[in-house]
């Protein structure tokens, strides 16, 4: 029985290799037992709660399990999420929340109620360079820092890439193959044509040396399709992101057009900023100048960007971050361009609050830190 109710789903979501590996309590345990340094034997011990193989409010839980009071949640990701204590945060809320339903518990009660200590641990094995452990925490992503923390939620990240982790490695074979088969597949991609062709030759070879070759071999069609998926999902993933990067930036460009327009600076001016600071063509700086006075969206000033499907509700976080990467540069040339237009900085503050539903500490920071980039650049030069 799940510790959790039904939610919301989405039963599209196709499995991946780590979750498929791992979703079987014999080897789960074996990780387990390699990551906390216990011997547990009993794979019966194990209770898994994965929330069903779904997609719950948008976000995927790969696999949860109990074992000896411990609940743990396990994901693997080969793209970057900072925001994964806000994630495990969510499932194990929903997970501890079945627990006390099926267990009857009475929260109101004077008696304290007693609950599976969470342990949540990412294990990446993306290109990005991370430490091979290190924490990340909930409190990371609060907007006001307090002498003291109220809620607190950390997650541990495992960097699983072939050659690191090698004493975790060695204690699950398990996990040691799954690197290697992985590292084969990203060293073939990089030098075949073929992304099939490449998977089937790092199978191959890992078949020939016994790693992951009882799967390999039993689950092979399986297998291919799983990593063709991931890999398409991460292209898409980056699609995303150049795609919203350049819409954020486009909304810092027009955000500079529409208050240059505002203080009367000539449209020769503009159009010169445009160029220098966004490395634009002078045809693109004027159409952009012109949509803006006729206060129109055109239909192509962004790189064109072909890419229609459907974007899946667990990959937004990598849209939004784009977006908000892309939009903050547009407001720090903003800030520079005003600058040296000699703008009062108490305009640019206003400016900033009015056009960007910026708060006023967030817009005094904006102002400060380009200052100070400014400064450092001038220095440079002398």
């Amino acid at each position: 029985m799940n510790m959790t109710g039904q939610p919301r789903v989405n039963r599209s979501y196709k499995d991946r290799l780590f979750r498929f590996i791992f979703n079987d309590k014999k080897e789960l345990l074996a990780l387990y037992n390699a990551l906390n340094d216990t011997n547990y034997t009993n794979s019966e011990e194990i209770t898994i709660n994965t929330l069903d193989n779904i997609i719950y409010m948008g976000m995927k839980n790969d696999i949860s399990f109990l074992v000896s009071g411990v609940l743990n949640l396990y994901e693997h990701q080969s793209t970057w999420n900072p925001n994964m204590p806000y994630r495990n945060l969510i499932y194990t809320v929903d997970l501890l929340k079945g627990f006390v339903e099926q267990h009857h518990m009475d929260v109101y009660g004077s008696v304290p109620i007693k609950l599976p200590t969470p342990q949540a641990v990412v294990f990446f094995n993306g290109e990005k360079d991370v430490p091979e452990r290190s924490f990340i925490r909930l409190s990371d992503s609060f907007k006001i820092e307090l002498d003291e923390t109220y809620l607190e939620f950390k997650t541990l990240v495992l960097n699983i890439n072939y050659g690191k982790n090698k004493q975790l490695m060695g204690k699950c074979k398990r996990l040691k193959d799954y690197a290697m088969f992985v590292g084969r597949v990203r060293s073939y991609v990089a030098k075949m044509d073929s992304l099939e062709k490449a998977v089937d030759r790092a199978m191959n070879e890992c078949i020939e040396k016994g790693v992951l070759s009882d799967i390999l071999r039993k689950h092979r069609g399986e297998v291919l399709d799983m990593i063709l998926t991931e890999y398409d999902e991460q292209a898409h993933i980056a699609n995303e992101k150049r795609w919203s990067f350049e819409e954020g930036l486009d909304t810092g460009i027009r955000k500079f057009i529409e208050i240059a327009l505002e203080e009367d600076m000539k449209e020769e001016t503009i159009i010169r900023k445009l160029e220098e600071k966004f490395s634009m063509q002078s045809s693109r700086a004027k159409r952009y100048l012109e949509t803006v006075k006729d206060r129109e969206v055109p239909d192509m000033i962004l790189p064109e960007y072909d890419e229609q499907a459907h974007i899946a509700n667990e990959k937004r976080w990598s849209f939004e971050e784009g977006e908000r990467t892309g939009l903050d540069i547009g407001i720090r040339k903003f800030i520079e361009i005003v600058l040296e237009e000699d703008m009062k900085e108490e305009t640019i503050i206003r400016k900033l609050e009015e056009k960007f539903s910026m708060e006023s500490v967030k817009a005094k920071e904006y102002l400060e830190t380009v200052k100070e980039q400014v400064r450092k650049e001038k220095d440079k030069l002398k």
